[in-house]
């Protein structure tokens, strides 16, 4: 039998084994409480955490469709323009050409008549100022910048534009298929024997810089047109 102590001893141990029992039962729901509230959180995320990759991957494919839309509509228009640049380039070619010849003294300049040369003007003008728009500014201003070293303008109103060139020469010199009109020497602006190489000059740098900025306008390798200027005015009578 024991004795008063010994049952204090056993009831105190029996005591301390349920409290610690106890503890261990409320940890356990602790545990599981927070495990369901996991799963839960979880259950709940994974809808959400989808619907936000499936709305970011749409916007993200209406974003390249909506790139590939603007490249594809920026590529038809730079082609509408290259096509277009292009045909009005081949429509105006020939005649800056002549004039360039006309006031340079090479090529057939002796076989053009002064009003084939100023119709030729009047011609490039028509068709470059209805179809600025589609150039830069840099490449019309070198245009106009070239009619300007080949002509004299403001002459009043309703008067032609005068070649900037020696009527003297291009008189002598002519060789056309009609003979010489004693009209045509007023389709010429008066250039002093001391100015006409400089005009020339100019005309030559003013024919290369529009020539190089063409590449450009077409978008194609820049080419750097520099013809070296030539004095070929004849010399004497």
């Amino acid at each position: 039998m024991m004795s008063p102590k010994e049952d204090i001893e056993r009831l105190q141990l029996e005591k301390l084994k349920l409290e610690v029992s106890g503890l261990e039962n409320n940890q356990n729901k602790k545990i599981w409480n927070s495990l369901e509230v996991s799963r839960l959180m979880i259950s709940m995320l994974i809808p959400l955490l989808l619907g936000y990759i499936s709305y970011t991957t749409s916007q993200i494919q209406k974003e390249v469709n909506s790139n590939e839309a603007r490249n594809k509509i920026n590529v038809d228009n730079n082609k509408r323009i290259y096509d277009l640049r292009v045909a009005v380039y081949q429509r105006v070619s020939l005649p800056i050409n002549e004039i360039y010849s006309y006031t340079s003294y090479i090529g057939r300049w002796k076989a053009l008549t002064p009003d084939e040369v100023v119709s030729n003007k009047r011609t490039c003008d028509e068709i470059m100022y209805s179809n600025q728009s589609f150039f830069t500014a840099e490449f019309f201003s070198a245009y106009t910048e070239f009619m300007r070293s080949c002509f004299v303008m403001g002459n009043g109103s309703g008067m032609d534009a005068k070649i900037h060139s020696d009527l003297v020469y291009h008189k002598r010199y002519y060789r056309g298929t009609t003979p010489w009109s004693s009209a045509w020497d007023d389709k010429f602006s008066y250039v002093a024997e001391q100015e006409d190489i400089a005009v020339r000059r100019r005309i030559n740098t003013q024919y290369n810089l529009l020539l190089s900025l063409l590449s450009k306008e077409l978008r194609i390798k820049e080419i750097e047109i520099n013809n070296e200027f030539k004095d070929s005015k004849p010399k004497g009578s």
